[in-house]
Protein backbone atom coordinates (compact mmCIF):
# COMPACT_ATOMS: atom_id res chain seq x y z
CA UNK A 1 0.00 0.00 0.00
CA UNK A 2 1.44 3.35 -1.04
CA UNK A 3 0.32 6.97 -1.14
CA UNK A 4 1.50 9.18 -3.97
CA UNK A 5 0.94 12.58 -5.54
CA UNK A 6 1.13 13.48 -9.21
CA UNK A 7 3.13 16.71 -9.30
CA UNK A 8 3.53 17.60 -12.98
CA UNK A 9 4.21 16.22 -16.45
CA UNK A 10 6.89 17.95 -18.51
CA UNK A 11 7.68 18.00 -22.23
CA UNK A 12 4.23 16.63 -23.08
CA UNK A 13 3.63 16.74 -26.80
CA UNK A 14 1.20 19.63 -27.43
CA UNK A 15 -2.08 18.93 -29.15
CA UNK A 16 -2.08 20.44 -32.65
CA UNK A 17 -4.91 21.08 -35.04
CA UNK A 18 -8.16 23.01 -34.89
CA UNK A 19 -9.93 20.64 -32.51
CA UNK A 20 -11.03 22.21 -29.25
CA UNK A 21 -9.59 20.65 -26.08
CA UNK A 22 -12.37 20.07 -23.54
CA UNK A 23 -10.21 18.70 -20.77
CA UNK A 24 -7.16 16.72 -19.73
CA UNK A 25 -6.84 13.93 -17.20
CA UNK A 26 -4.62 11.04 -16.15
CA UNK A 27 -5.85 7.48 -15.78
CA UNK A 28 -4.04 5.04 -13.48
CA UNK A 29 -4.35 1.43 -12.35
CA UNK A 30 -2.41 -1.53 -11.01
CA UNK A 31 -0.52 -3.26 -13.83
CA UNK A 32 1.77 -6.29 -14.19
CA UNK A 33 3.14 -5.62 -17.71
CA UNK A 34 0.35 -7.65 -19.26
CA UNK A 35 -2.98 -7.10 -17.45
CA UNK A 36 -4.83 -4.38 -15.55
CA UNK A 37 -5.37 -5.73 -12.01
CA UNK A 38 -7.48 -3.02 -10.36
CA UNK A 39 -10.03 -0.35 -11.06
CA UNK A 40 -9.05 2.54 -13.33
CA UNK A 41 -8.83 5.80 -11.40
CA UNK A 42 -8.73 9.26 -13.01
CA UNK A 43 -7.64 12.73 -11.86
CA UNK A 44 -7.93 16.03 -13.78
CA UNK A 45 -4.93 17.91 -15.17
CA UNK A 46 -4.34 21.67 -15.38
CA UNK A 47 -2.79 23.21 -18.47
CA UNK A 48 -2.04 26.81 -19.50
CA UNK A 49 -1.66 28.29 -22.97
CA UNK A 50 1.60 29.95 -21.91
CA UNK A 51 3.25 26.57 -21.17
CA UNK A 52 1.34 24.03 -23.31
CA UNK A 53 3.83 21.20 -22.80
CA UNK A 54 3.44 21.13 -18.99
CA UNK A 55 0.53 19.47 -17.18
CA UNK A 56 -0.03 20.19 -13.50
CA UNK A 57 -2.36 18.30 -11.18
CA UNK A 58 -2.83 20.70 -8.26
CA UNK A 59 -3.21 24.45 -7.97
CA UNK A 60 -1.73 24.41 -4.45
CA UNK A 61 1.99 25.05 -3.99
CA UNK A 62 2.87 23.20 -0.79
CA UNK A 63 5.57 20.79 0.31
CA UNK A 64 3.33 19.41 3.07
CA UNK A 65 1.41 16.16 2.71
CA UNK A 66 -1.53 17.22 0.48
CA UNK A 67 -4.00 14.53 1.53
CA UNK A 68 -7.08 16.53 0.45
CA UNK A 69 -5.88 17.33 -3.06
CA UNK A 70 -7.19 15.52 -6.11
CA UNK A 71 -3.64 14.72 -7.17
CA UNK A 72 -2.91 12.66 -4.02
CA UNK A 73 -3.96 9.03 -4.37
CA UNK A 74 -3.36 5.62 -2.87
CA UNK A 75 -3.03 2.11 -4.23
CA UNK A 76 -3.67 -1.05 -2.25
CA UNK A 77 -2.87 -4.60 -3.27
CA UNK A 78 -2.23 -7.85 -1.41
CA UNK A 79 -0.07 -9.23 -4.23
CA UNK A 80 3.71 -9.23 -3.84
CA UNK A 81 5.15 -9.50 -7.34
CA UNK A 82 8.24 -7.77 -8.67
CA UNK A 83 6.34 -7.09 -11.93
CA UNK A 84 3.67 -4.98 -10.26
CA UNK A 85 3.59 -1.29 -11.13
CA UNK A 86 1.20 1.64 -11.47
CA UNK A 87 0.29 2.36 -15.08
CA UNK A 88 -0.37 6.02 -15.91
CA UNK A 89 -1.95 7.28 -19.12
CA UNK A 90 -2.26 10.96 -20.04
CA UNK A 91 -5.50 11.58 -21.94
CA UNK A 92 -7.15 14.55 -23.62
CA UNK A 93 -10.77 15.12 -24.63
CA UNK A 94 -11.20 16.72 -28.05
CA UNK A 95 -14.31 18.07 -29.75
CA UNK A 96 -14.88 17.46 -33.45
CA UNK A 97 -17.54 19.90 -34.60
CA UNK A 98 -17.58 19.42 -38.37
CA UNK A 99 -18.12 16.13 -40.18
CA UNK A 100 -18.67 15.51 -43.90
CA UNK A 101 -21.79 13.64 -44.89
CA UNK A 102 -22.32 11.39 -47.88
CA UNK A 103 -23.35 14.20 -50.23
CA UNK A 104 -20.03 15.98 -49.71
CA UNK A 105 -21.42 18.95 -47.80
CA UNK A 106 -20.43 19.71 -44.24
CA UNK A 107 -22.84 19.38 -41.37
CA UNK A 108 -22.13 20.58 -37.85
CA UNK A 109 -22.16 17.67 -35.43
CA UNK A 110 -20.69 17.62 -31.93
CA UNK A 111 -18.52 14.57 -31.39
CA UNK A 112 -16.22 14.11 -28.37
CA UNK A 113 -13.25 11.77 -28.62
CA UNK A 114 -10.52 10.82 -26.15
CA UNK A 115 -6.91 10.53 -27.29
CA UNK A 116 -3.86 9.19 -25.48
CA UNK A 117 -1.00 11.68 -25.12
CA UNK A 118 1.45 9.33 -23.39
CA UNK A 119 1.84 6.60 -20.80
CA UNK A 120 4.37 5.51 -18.19
CA UNK A 121 4.86 3.05 -15.34
CA UNK A 122 6.02 3.36 -11.72
CA UNK A 123 7.36 0.01 -10.38
CA UNK A 124 6.19 -0.83 -6.86
CA UNK A 125 9.27 -2.94 -6.06
CA UNK A 126 12.99 -2.69 -6.72
CA UNK A 127 14.99 -5.38 -8.52
CA UNK A 128 15.74 -7.15 -5.22
CA UNK A 129 12.03 -7.33 -4.26
CA UNK A 130 11.89 -4.53 -1.66
CA UNK A 131 9.26 -1.78 -1.76
CA UNK A 132 10.24 1.50 -3.42
CA UNK A 133 11.40 4.38 -1.22
CA UNK A 134 9.31 7.37 -0.20
CA UNK A 135 10.72 10.04 -2.52
CA UNK A 136 10.14 11.77 -5.87
CA UNK A 137 10.32 9.82 -9.12
CA UNK A 138 10.57 11.01 -12.72
CA UNK A 139 9.13 8.34 -14.99
CA UNK A 140 9.49 8.31 -18.75
CA UNK A 141 6.35 8.76 -20.84
CA UNK A 142 5.97 6.77 -24.07
CA UNK A 143 3.74 6.95 -27.08
CA UNK A 144 1.81 3.99 -28.47
CA UNK A 145 0.52 1.20 -26.27
CA UNK A 146 1.87 -0.17 -22.94
CA UNK A 147 1.23 -3.67 -24.29
CA UNK A 148 3.92 -3.18 -26.96
CA UNK A 149 7.67 -3.55 -26.44
CA UNK A 150 8.56 -1.09 -29.22
CA UNK A 151 8.68 1.88 -26.83
CA UNK A 152 11.28 0.21 -24.59
CA UNK A 153 13.40 -0.70 -27.61
CA UNK A 154 13.19 2.87 -28.87
CA UNK A 155 14.36 4.22 -25.51
CA UNK A 156 17.40 1.92 -25.61
CA UNK A 157 18.44 3.08 -29.10
CA UNK A 158 17.90 6.76 -28.22
CA UNK A 159 19.78 6.68 -24.92
CA UNK A 160 22.10 9.68 -24.61
CA UNK A 161 25.46 9.93 -22.95
CA UNK A 162 25.99 11.90 -19.74
CA UNK A 163 27.54 14.89 -21.54
CA UNK A 164 24.77 14.99 -24.15
CA UNK A 165 22.19 15.10 -21.39
CA UNK A 166 24.17 17.78 -19.54
CA UNK A 167 24.46 20.01 -22.62
CA UNK A 168 21.09 19.52 -24.30
CA UNK A 169 19.01 18.44 -21.32
CA UNK A 170 16.47 15.64 -21.16
CA UNK A 171 13.63 16.55 -23.49
CA UNK A 172 11.75 13.27 -23.19
CA UNK A 173 8.21 13.55 -21.76
CA UNK A 174 8.29 12.75 -18.06
CA UNK A 175 5.83 12.49 -15.19
CA UNK A 176 6.95 13.56 -11.71
CA UNK A 177 5.45 11.54 -8.83
CA UNK A 178 5.98 11.97 -5.10
CA UNK A 179 5.60 8.84 -2.95
CA UNK A 180 4.56 9.53 0.66
CA UNK A 181 4.73 7.58 3.90
CA UNK A 182 1.24 6.80 5.18
CA UNK A 183 0.32 6.89 8.86
CA UNK A 184 -0.92 3.83 10.70
CA UNK A 185 -4.46 5.19 11.14
CA UNK A 186 -4.80 5.71 7.36
CA UNK A 187 -3.37 2.25 6.68
CA UNK A 188 -5.92 0.69 9.05
CA UNK A 189 -8.75 2.31 7.08
CA UNK A 190 -7.24 1.31 3.72
CA UNK A 191 -7.03 -2.30 4.89
CA UNK A 192 -10.83 -2.32 5.14
CA UNK A 193 -11.11 -1.68 1.38
CA UNK A 194 -11.02 -4.24 -1.47
CA UNK A 195 -7.79 -6.16 -2.08
CA UNK A 196 -6.86 -4.19 -5.22
CA UNK A 197 -8.01 -0.58 -5.44
CA UNK A 198 -6.72 2.82 -6.53
CA UNK A 199 -8.46 6.08 -5.63
CA UNK A 200 -8.20 9.46 -3.89
CA UNK A 201 -6.49 9.32 -0.51
CA UNK A 202 -9.05 11.81 0.80
CA UNK A 203 -11.83 9.31 -0.04
CA UNK A 204 -10.46 6.57 2.24
CA UNK A 205 -12.50 7.51 5.38
CA UNK A 206 -15.87 7.63 3.60
CA UNK A 207 -15.11 4.47 1.59
CA UNK A 208 -14.12 2.60 4.75
CA UNK A 209 -17.34 3.74 6.45
CA UNK A 210 -19.35 2.51 3.44
CA UNK A 211 -17.76 -0.94 3.72
CA UNK A 212 -18.53 -1.08 7.43
CA UNK A 213 -22.17 -0.05 7.00
CA UNK A 214 -22.57 -2.44 4.05
CA UNK A 215 -21.22 -5.35 6.11
CA UNK A 216 -23.67 -4.57 8.91
CA UNK A 217 -26.55 -4.40 6.42
CA UNK A 218 -25.60 -7.74 4.84
CA UNK A 219 -25.42 -9.40 8.25
CA UNK A 220 -28.93 -8.17 9.09
CA UNK A 221 -30.47 -9.04 5.73
CA UNK A 222 -28.20 -10.18 2.90
CA UNK A 223 -30.97 -9.99 0.28
CA UNK A 224 -32.78 -6.71 0.94
CA UNK A 225 -30.74 -4.86 3.58
CA UNK A 226 -28.55 -2.78 1.21
CA UNK A 227 -31.42 -2.16 -1.22
CA UNK A 228 -33.53 -0.53 1.47
CA UNK A 229 -30.82 2.04 2.23
CA UNK A 230 -30.69 4.71 -0.54
CA UNK A 231 -27.22 5.88 0.54
CA UNK A 232 -25.76 2.37 0.16
CA UNK A 233 -27.51 1.95 -3.18
CA UNK A 234 -26.19 5.19 -4.73
CA UNK A 235 -22.64 5.13 -3.31
CA UNK A 236 -21.17 2.79 -6.02
CA UNK A 237 -22.50 5.15 -8.71
CA UNK A 238 -20.71 8.06 -7.04
CA UNK A 239 -17.47 6.04 -6.92
CA UNK A 240 -17.64 5.58 -10.70
CA UNK A 241 -17.45 9.36 -11.19
CA UNK A 242 -14.14 10.65 -9.84
CA UNK A 243 -15.25 14.28 -9.52
CA UNK A 244 -18.28 13.33 -7.40
CA UNK A 245 -16.18 10.98 -5.27
CA UNK A 246 -13.73 13.78 -4.53
CA UNK A 247 -16.62 16.11 -3.71
CA UNK A 248 -18.14 13.50 -1.38
CA UNK A 249 -14.82 13.10 0.45
CA UNK A 250 -14.69 16.86 1.08
CA UNK A 251 -18.30 16.89 2.34
CA UNK A 252 -17.61 13.90 4.63
CA UNK A 253 -14.53 15.58 6.11
CA UNK A 254 -16.47 18.77 6.90
CA UNK A 255 -19.51 16.96 8.30
CA UNK A 256 -17.47 14.71 10.61
CA UNK A 257 -14.97 17.35 11.74
CA UNK A 258 -17.10 18.32 14.75
CA UNK A 259 -18.13 14.77 15.74
CA UNK A 260 -16.91 14.00 19.26
CA UNK A 261 -14.92 10.81 19.76
CA UNK A 262 -15.70 10.67 23.49
CA UNK A 263 -19.11 8.96 23.36
CA UNK A 264 -18.01 5.69 21.73
CA UNK A 265 -21.32 3.75 22.14
CA UNK A 266 -23.20 6.35 20.05
CA UNK A 267 -20.30 7.24 17.74
CA UNK A 268 -21.02 4.58 15.12
CA UNK A 269 -24.71 5.49 14.97
CA UNK A 270 -23.81 9.17 14.53
CA UNK A 271 -21.30 8.41 11.76
CA UNK A 272 -23.80 6.16 9.98
CA UNK A 273 -26.35 8.98 10.02
CA UNK A 274 -23.72 11.43 8.76
CA UNK A 275 -22.83 9.01 5.95
CA UNK A 276 -26.41 8.94 4.72
CA UNK A 277 -26.67 12.72 4.86
CA UNK A 278 -23.44 13.25 2.91
CA UNK A 279 -24.25 10.74 0.17
CA UNK A 280 -27.82 11.99 -0.32
CA UNK A 281 -26.53 15.54 -0.77
CA UNK A 282 -25.22 14.37 -4.14
CA UNK A 283 -28.46 12.64 -5.13
CA UNK A 284 -29.80 15.66 -7.11
CA UNK A 285 -26.62 15.85 -9.22
CA UNK A 286 -27.08 12.23 -10.29
CA UNK A 287 -30.77 12.55 -11.15
CA UNK A 288 -31.31 16.05 -12.57
CA UNK A 289 -32.37 15.73 -16.21
CA UNK A 290 -30.88 19.09 -17.22
CA UNK A 291 -27.42 17.95 -16.19
CA UNK A 292 -25.22 16.82 -19.12
CA UNK A 293 -24.13 13.21 -19.32
CA UNK A 294 -20.99 12.45 -17.34
CA UNK A 295 -17.76 12.38 -19.37
CA UNK A 296 -14.49 11.55 -17.61
CA UNK A 297 -12.07 14.46 -17.79
CA UNK A 298 -14.55 17.05 -19.11
CA UNK A 299 -13.62 20.22 -17.20
CA UNK A 300 -16.92 22.05 -17.78
CA UNK A 301 -19.13 19.23 -16.49
CA UNK A 302 -16.96 18.80 -13.41
CA UNK A 303 -17.18 22.52 -12.66
CA UNK A 304 -20.98 22.46 -12.99
CA UNK A 305 -21.21 19.62 -10.44
CA UNK A 306 -19.14 21.57 -7.91
CA UNK A 307 -21.15 24.78 -8.39
CA UNK A 308 -24.52 23.03 -7.90
CA UNK A 309 -23.29 21.25 -4.76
Amino acid sequence: TIGFSLMEAKNVEPLIGDRRVLGRHVRMSLFDNSDVLSNVHSIPAINSKEVPNVWKFSSKASLLFPKDDENTCFLRTNDVDIKLCILFELCALLEMSEVKNKSGTKERKRNIIEVSVGWGMLPLFTSDGTAIENKSYDIRLYSGSPFSKEAFAKEFTEKKSFFQTLIHGNKHPRLNIKVWKLGQSVLDEINQLPESICSFLSAVPVMAKYRQIMCDALIRDKNYGPRQDPALAVFPTICNQSDLLHLLSLIWERKTRSVSQKNMPKLQAVLQKKFGECVLLLWPILHMHEFPAYIEGYERIGAVCFLHS
